[in-house]
């Protein structure tokens, strides 16, 4: 069963919009994060330097997405996840177009602020709608379906790869998130109930090692990502299957 026997029945359609909108967003990053790299080698001829650039324009939202809590002085969490969704859809639907260092630059910008600003929203509304004993098996729950959302999105660009252009499964990627964006945006999952979320920033010192392991992470992250797989494709001639 998709739902824990755990979540409250008043919190039920809010487990469903999460794991929808997980779905949409890992489904599209995934595939997108997939062909990336030999998409920019082989159709744009970027270089090392180049990819560089692309990666460290790519982690720019993930700096902003602090922005987040004054998003919600004008609009609901939820509103605010499922908009962003919307944005990686539509910015995935772009980056076939643009086969150039400048467009490939603009299209991860955009890919890349729908994820990190969902991904912010979506931990959010966990924390707010989910009670701390639930809370731990909601995000364990929804972490497994990721994996598994991305395992399919591996299996859909292998398949796809064989048979069609980068363009076109760019936007079959897009189309699919969009059609999972407009599922989710007729859903009102919200509850009355719940203490409104705070709109202020907070640090807390006895976090630290919390707030060091996440920059270990994102270090050991970029030279996976941007060394090791444009090394992979540049080198050894790696294909995207």
């Amino acid at each position: 069963m998709i739902i824990p026997k755990q979540v409250e029945q008043e919190s039920r359609k809010m487990f469903l919009f999460l794991f929808a909108l997980m779905v949409a967003v890992l489904f599209g990053w995934q595939a997108w994060q997939m062909m990336l790299t030999n998409f920019a080698y082989e159709e744009a001829k970027l270089d090392g330097f180049q990819m560089g650039v692309v990666q460290a324009v790519r982690e720019v939202p993930g700096l902003l997405s602090f922005l987040a809590v004054y998003l919600l002085l004008i609009a609901k969490e939820y509103r605010l996840a499922n908009f962003f969704v919307l944005v990686l859809g539509f910015g995935l639907l772009l980056v076939g177009w643009f086969p150039t260092f400048g467009g490939i630059l603009f299209t991860a910008f955009v890919v890349s602020t729908g994820f990190h600003f969902y991904e912010t929203m979506s931990q959010s509304m966990i924390l707010q709608y989910f009670s701390y004993q639930t809370a731990p098996i909601v995000l364990g729950k929804l972490r497994g379906l990721s994996a598994l959302a991305s395992i399919v999105a591996g299996i859909v660009v292998l398949i796809a790869s064989t048979v069609m252009g980068y363009t076109s499964i760019y936007i079959m990627l897009g189309i699919v998130v969009i059609c999972l964006w407009l599922v989710c945006f007729r859903m009102t999952p919200t509850r009355s109930d719940i203490a409104p979320q705070s709109r202020k920033l907070s640090f807390k010192k006895e976090y630290w090692p919390y707030y060091v392991m996440t920059v270990l992470c994102g270090i050991r992250r970029q030279f996976f990502i941007v060394f090791g797989l444009f090394l992979l494709v540049s080198k050894f001639g790696f294909s995207v299957q």
